[in-house]
């Protein structure tokens, strides 16, 4: 596999036979890392593969991303005589019925001729984490696969609401306020996971623009800031106040604002923020519940 970076300041859009051309030859470079994962950079990647079917027969074969944080992805076939297959897009801002496919992930196909060699080029055009992990599958491979991952998901989905519907119904026979936002945290993530794994767009919201592009921005800062709440009630942070209390008040004021400039302008806009910021805070929800319980550990033990 090798990837070629379009320059930042080119103004013309290079095209899938220029890439290709002699002069572009020595910007390729192999990749050299185990997944292809470029982080967060502004310039569009291409990938180069070649492929050579060892089947009898002429075989389409499917090829998946799972990522699907990928804005705008191109994909073309250079077949062995020189003809191009079509050009097919998929990606977060392609609606979902003009996908191939119309899948959850990511699909794309390759025909192959017996013994064919063919150079696949795939154009990802992305405004948060450049990550594209590619499987490449038979279609009897794939549909096996995806039969197995809808029912694990389905499974983990009932498992979530079973977890909503109890906490629900203790909030409404108990009234500990607790049971509330860990109510909201758990639906907040359904939500979430609904919309990374692409399983909203399928069942839930499919072409309404609107939602599928306010799906990821919203749900991904509200499910911090729901996590930050239930912590706050359920560790009586208010009663201790101090840090704990302040470093919480904190991230939820973080959260709202990323929800509030993500919903109005896309995830993109604090991409370089974002990442570190969830890291930090599962520490400080890690380091705050280690705080708080440790007298009662303390008193428990002896």
């Amino acid at each position: 596999v090798q990837f070629f970076l379009e320059d930042d300041g080119q103004q013309a859009r290079l095209q899938r036979e220029q890439v290709l051309a002699p002069e572009q030859q020595a910007r390729w470079q192999p990749v050299v890392r185990k997944s292809l994962n470029f982080g967060v950079i502004d310039q569009v990647v291409w990938l180069r593969f070649d492929v050579q079917s060892a089947a009898p027969e002429p075989r389409r074969w499917l090829i998946s991303i799972p990522w699907l944080m990928l804005n705008d992805i191109e994909f073309s076939q250079l077949h062995a005589d020189g003809r191009w297959s079509e050009l097919y897009r998929s990606g977060y801002d392609v609606h979902y019925s003009q996908r191939f496919g119309q899948h959850r992930q990511y699909l794309l196909p390759v025909d192959l001729q017996p013994g064919e060699r063919s150079t696949l080029l795939v154009r990802l055009d992305v405004k948060y984490i450049t990550f594209a992990p590619i499987l490449f599958w038979s279609q009897e491979q794939f549909s096996a696969h995806d039969q197995f991952d809808t029912m694990f998901y389905g499974l983990a989905y009932g498992v979530l609401l079973a977890m909503l519907l109890y906490n629900l119904m203790l909030y409404v026979f108990v009234r500990d306020s607790s049971y509330f936002f860990y109510t909201l945290y758990v639906l907040s993530i359904i939500f979430y996971e609904l919309a990374v794994t692409g399983f909203g767009e399928r069942y839930l919201w499919g072409d309404i623009e609107r939602a599928a592009a306010l799906a990821y921005p919203t749900f991904a800062p509200v499910s911090f800031v729901m996590a930050a709440l239930f912590l706050r009630n359920f560790l009586s942070l208010k009663r201790y106040g101090g840090w704990v209390l302040h470093t919480n008040t904190a991230f939820v004021l973080y959260w709202m604002l990323a929800l509030l400039v993500m919903a109005a302008t896309g995830p993109e806009t604090l991409k370089k923020i974002n990442e570190p910021m969830a890291v930090l805070s599962c520490i400080a929800a890690l380091t705050t519940t280690i705080h708080q319980l440790n007298p009662l550990l303390r008193g428990w033990m002896s």
